[in-house]
């Protein structure tokens, strides 16, 4: 016997456009509980009004039961397959097996599908997605977004699919056959030259003496930059610093991710990509922490009886959403400072990290030491940054060289 959620009790629906442009398909059913029920599915707004006709016979079709193939396995809208997976991704985030930032991803991939669907296709079945349906999906991408971000969209969506086909949901995943364009490998061009590198610090350590000195507003970006610049973190680990330890902030080589400052704000404890390490902060570092505010004030300037007062649990923290700072918005902003500071704006916040990498070696610190203060697993990867070392760094072997008898 197949079971339902929804009995149809009105198999003939209708389309009908909204003041908001957008079209919907709506027919009458009876829910669980025995009480009527409508549910509406929207078509987007790229619809023309002669085909309604036969759009309504095509959903129609859809959920008359006359027309159903008892030995057909039972259709699933696109979206609640997409709701399940992301419910069961949370289960796993739960369970400590995947990380918070994968789920985002996951996250706003499925919504960017699920929105291009509706607006080209109306609303789809999963089985009806097919390899044309992702093949598009993938060219419309390109029109926007590197090769790397459609990368990352498309090895989301096969995990998708991939969960999909182990349910029995459908028989043959629609990504396979799909080109997966691989992330651009980064080469000396991403990393910047001891020249821009120092333009950039100067900036910031003016902006810095000028702040903690009352002639400059606080700006969260510049203090994160500033950080990164000088600690060598991943600007994700900068964004989700906390004030202090949360009772969720616990376990090492777990998926999920935390950062916290202790009591005096003078130690880091950082759990990130499974890899666990405490950071001991300089006095100047102990300082701009003790100065970034840890609240903020919400609602209209000219009436003080509508203000609100918002206690930060992140040390950068969106007052509007309590929640820490995305990194793709920080990275438009990123690209903002590299303009206004006239630096080519080809570089990336994870220019940063390796930049100071690059530094660090040159400064002569243990190699061994730097790979486990940034949180490099394997010592070979921060031996790596040492090939972007310039001409100039050797002359001091050769001047060694000679002293030699």
């Amino acid at each position: 016997m197949i079971c339902c959620k929804y009995i149809i009790i009105i198999a003939v629906g209708s389309i009908y456009k909204r003041k908001d442009g957008y079209y919907y398909y709506q027919y009458r059913t009876i829910g669980s509980n025995g009480y009527k029920k409508t549910i509406g599915i929207s078509l987007g707004r790229e619809i023309d009004s002669s085909q309604i006709p036969k759009l309504t016979e095509k959903y129609d079709r859809k959920f008359d039961p006359k027309f159903v193939n008892p030995f057909k396995k039972p259709t699933i809208l696109l979206q609640q397959s997409i709701n399940d997976y992301l419910d069961h991704r949370q289960k796993l985030v739960n369970r400590e097996s995947l990380s918070h930032n994968t789920l985002h991803s996951d996250t706003s991939t499925l919504k960017l599908f699920s929105d291009y669907c509706n607006s080209v296709y109306g609303f789809l079945n999963i089985d009806e997605v097919n390899k044309k349906t992702l093949q598009k999906f993938k060219e419309f991408r390109e029109d926007s977004v590197s090769d790397t971000t459609i990368g990352n969209n498309l090895r989301h969506l096969s995990s998708f699919f991939s969960y999909i086909i182990e349910n029995d949901i459908i028989d043959s995943n629609p990504i396979k056959g799909i080109k997966i364009p691989k992330a651009r490998k980064r080469d000396d061009d991403d990393i910047m030259s001891e020249n821009e590198w120092q333009i950039l610090k100067g900036f910031l350590n003016k902006y810095i003496d000028d702040w903690l000195n009352g002639k400059e507003e606080y700006n969260y970006f510049k203090v994160m930059v500033f950080l990164q610049m000088n600690l060598g973190l991943r600007i994700g680990e900068v964004s989700i610093i906390k004030w202090k330890k949360q009772n969720e902030d616990i376990g090492k080589g777990v998926s999920r991710s935390y950062v916290y400052l202790s009591e005096n704000d003078s130690l880091l404890t950082i759990n990130f990509k499974k890899y666990w390490r405490q950071i001991k902060l300089s006095e100047l570092l102990v300082k701009i922490f003790k100065n970034i505010p840890k609240e903020s004030f919400l609602g209209r300037k000219i009436r003080k009886s509508t203000h609100k007062t918002i206690h930060h649990k992140f040390v950068f923290e969106n007052p509007y959403t309590q929640k820490y700072y995305l990194t793709n918005s920080i990275s438009r902003i990123f690209t903002r400072l590299l303009i206004e500071v006239g630096i080519d704006e080809k570089y990336t916040t994870h220019s940063l990290r390796h930049g100071f990498c690059v530094e660090c070696i040159r400064k002569g610190i243990d190699i061994f030491k730097l790979s486990k203060f940034v949180g490099h697993k394997v010592v070979y990867m921060t031996e790596l940054y040492a090939n972007h070392l310039s001409v100039s760094d050797f002359d001091d072997i050769t001047e060694k060289i000679i002293e030699i008898k």
